[in-house]
């Protein structure tokens, strides 16, 4: 167990139910939409239909685009499971990509605690550093 953030529909994990939220179908097509998260079979489930065997986890997949990708447990990762986009101890990155992702499905993102990350959140953050941009015509 460990401390999650989890994309749905709903305006609340209370009010949370499989059949009204994402469907794998959808979050499998998000994915392929978007170049910076591939699918992986690094994590695997109990297969159901065949007892004692292991498959992937459906909808499982890594974020390639992750500023740093230094995290020493691999890339950071997204899961479906039930009807939402999951992740555990997400870093501030992570938690805009998922506010982002959450934005094209037309959900929302919240913590286990019920705290959402919406556009409050994202404007309580400081704004990352830019390099200064020189006029065209300064080169050198």
């Amino acid at each position: 167990m460990g401390y999650e953030l989890h994309i749905i529909r709903k305006n609340d994990l209370e009010d949370f139910d499989e059949e009204s939220n994402i469907g794998l179908d959808e979050w499998l097509a998000y994915i392929d939409t978007d170049p910076d998260l591939v699918i992986t079979t690094t994590y695997m489930i109990k297969d159901r239909a065949n007892p004692g065997k292991v498959m992937p986890a459906p909808g499982y997949c890594d974020w390639l685009a992750h500023p740093t990708n230094r995290d020493p447990n691999g890339l950071p990762w997204l899961a479906y499971f039930g009807g939402a986009i999951i992740s555990k101890y997400p870093d501030e990155a992570l938690v805009h990509k998922m506010v982002a992702i959450a934005k094209v499905l037309g959900g929302c993102v919240q913590g286990d605690e019920g705290e959402f990350y919406d556009k409050t959140y994202q404007e309580q953050l400081p704004v990352p550093l830019q390099p200064a941009k020189r006029p065209w015509w300064k080169f050198w």
